[in-house]
């Protein structure tokens, strides 16, 4: 009887992806790619792989036990790296929307994921249609001031165009959410001011912030803080409007 032969040549894949990103002095962008092919491979084999920050993927499955859900994440990066929706996309066939106004880590989410991407950054309801300049290099993106980063490359200048969330998600078809995942380095408050909460008002926002007083004074009508999964990775829970 023929032995199939597909999980140990992945699981040998897996183990060399493992030793090139440790050993090689590779740059950000293909460690990228070398991230990419270690959680397809993990997955192709039916192997559990979370790749978000402090295991904050893990952690949100008490919280999203089923299958099929919508996801919206706002900050997604290339769709791999410290993804908080990967894995529901992956292993329990979600999917909804990525959001991510760097082009190249847009393009590379397009790769790397099944999920929609939508190359922009996110705003109030007043700033729709507005542009914003942004400063990026390899390993960081702020609003352009003509910083270098901490690794020195000198930052390039960006202008992506701003949605509001709640418009972008009309446009895209999305009424329902479960999940609504947000890391943007301290512009939560713009972002959520994007959303209108009567039209769009997910069961779920995780929020990644340093100004949690703030936040959840804003979400307050609407939302209960549910709970706190890191030092500053806050849960809240829409209220029932039954």
């Amino acid at each position: 009887m023929a032995v199939p032969v597909g999980r140990p040549i992945l699981g040998a894949v897996i183990s060399m992806l493992r030793y090139l990103f440790r050993k090689l002095p590779i740059s950000p962008w293909q460690k990228k790619y070398l991230k990419y092919m270690y959680f397809r491979s993990m997955a192709a084999i039916g192997r559990d792989a979370f790749p978000a920050l402090f295991d904050i993927d893990r952690k949100m499955l008490k919280y999203l036990p089923g299958t099929n859900g919508t996801f919206i994440e706002v900050g997604a990066n290339d769709g791999i790296s410290q993804s908080n929706t990967w894995y529901l996309e992956a292993y329990r066939g979600w999917s909804g929307l990525l959001i991510e106004p760097v082009p190249e880590l847009a393009k590379l989410a397009k790769r790397f994921r099944k999920t929609p991407v939508a190359n922009v950054a996110l705003g109030a309801m007043a700033s729709d249609g507005d542009t914003l300049t942004l400063s990026v290099s390899d390993l960081t993106t702020t609003v352009a001031n003509g910083k270098k980063d901490r690794s020195g490359a000198a930052a390039k200048q960006i202008t992506v165009p701003i949605r509001a969330l709640s418009a972008l998600l009309t446009e895209h078809g999305i009424s329902k959410v479960d999940f609504f995942s947000l890391d943007v380095e301290g512009f939560e408050l713009p972002v959520l001011q994007g959303l209108d909460f009567d039209t769009h008002r997910p069961r779920y926002i995780l929020v990644e912030t340093e100004q949690a007083p703030e936040v959840e004074a804003y979400l307050k009508p609407w939302y209960d803080l549910k709970d706190t999964l890191t030092f500053h990775d806050y849960l809240f829970e829409a209220r029932s409007t039954e």
